[in-house]
Formats: structure tokens, sequence, C-alpha cells
């Protein structure tokens, strides 16, 4: 792993200990004296926001529900992305611009021997997108296998951390508690 830069990827539901492990990882690897970071990756829409923003305002408009009411949010925004072509374009738009985060964050530790650990991957990216939009089994193949993803880095390791998503969620809560605590 020391004679070019590796990636390892840690995946999993929010709470499920990515944070945790990730830094776990990288003390043990300064600790055998390589050389690592940490970087927390999640897709965070700069360039796509703007439409975003109008997606959200013509769901709100055309489908008469508010953001604020999430169920129903929700289902308007699965109802309007059945569409083919209207997924075709989320997804590329979304691939593009986390493929240029992706590389944006690797740029700074490309010529430096250093381990990058992310905390999240594409692939947990494409579950949501699979969530958020009710994918079927039978439609997950060509998510997974959309031509953008061939240009992301290949991690050298991949670890997906299996939590039940009640454990998660209580993890996630007890989290953000204790955040509010040290803040108050």
């Amino acid at each position: 792993m020391k004679k070019k830069q590796s990636i390892i990827v840690i995946s999993g539901l929010d709470g499920s200990g990515k944070s945790t492990q990730s830094k776990i990882i990288s003390e043990r690897l300064k600790g055998a004296g390589l050389n690592s970071v940490t970087l927390w990756n999640r897709w965070e829409p700069k360039i796509s926001y703007p439409f975003i923003k109008l997606a959200k305002s013509y769901l709100s408009n055309f489908r008469k529900v508010s953001e604020n009411n999430y169920t129903k949010f929700t289902e308007a925004k699965r109802q309007s992305m059945r569409s083919g072509w209207k997924r075709s374009i989320w997804q590329t738009m979304v691939w593009s611009e986390y493929l240029i985060e992706v590389l944006w964050r690797l740029q700074h530790y490309n010529l430096k021997n250093i381990i990058v650990i992310f905390d999240r991957y594409y692939y947990d990216t494409m579950i949501d997108i699979a969530i958020n939009f009710s994918f079927q089994p039978e439609e997950l193949e060509g998510l997974m296998h959309h031509p953008l993803i061939r240009l992301y880095p290949k991690p050298k390791f991949a670890v997906f951390i299996d939590v039940a998503p009640e454990v998660g969620v209580a993890r996630q809560l007890s989290s953000d508690n204790s955040m509010n605590q040290l803040l108050n």
C-alpha cells in the first residue's frame, strides 16, 4: 500500500459505525508507520443545487404538497421520478457531480503516499437513489452499471458495516442527543 495511493471505503447505514471504524483504521495505519487520512465523502450537491431547488419548487406547486410533509413529499418525488428519462438525467447529474467531488477530495493526497479512508462512497449514494426513487430489484443492475461508475477510483478495500436499521437509528439518536447536550 505504500507505493501508490490507496483508497479504503467504509459503507453502511447512518449510525452503523462508519466514522468510528474509519478513525480506528486510520490510527492503526499511522501506528504502523503509514500515512493515512479519513475523509467524509457523501455527495454534496453544489452544482446541481439550483436544479434540485427548482425541482422541489415544481413538486410543491404542481403536486400541491409541502416539503415539510416528508411522507407525502417523498411519495410525490417517487411518482415524478417513475419516468425513465427523468431517472437517467438525475443519475447522470448525480454521478457526474459526485465524481468531481471525489476526484477533488483525492487530488490533494495524490502525490503524497497517503492512504485515504473514505467514510461513504458511491455505494452509499447508489442505495440512497434506489430507496428515494423506489427502484425495483430488476432496475438495480442498471443503476450499478451506469457508465460513469467506471470512472470512479477503485478502492483497495471496501467494507460494508451491516447493522439492523433499529440499531443504526438508536445510535444516530444517541449521537444527536450527545451533540445537543454539548452545544447547550
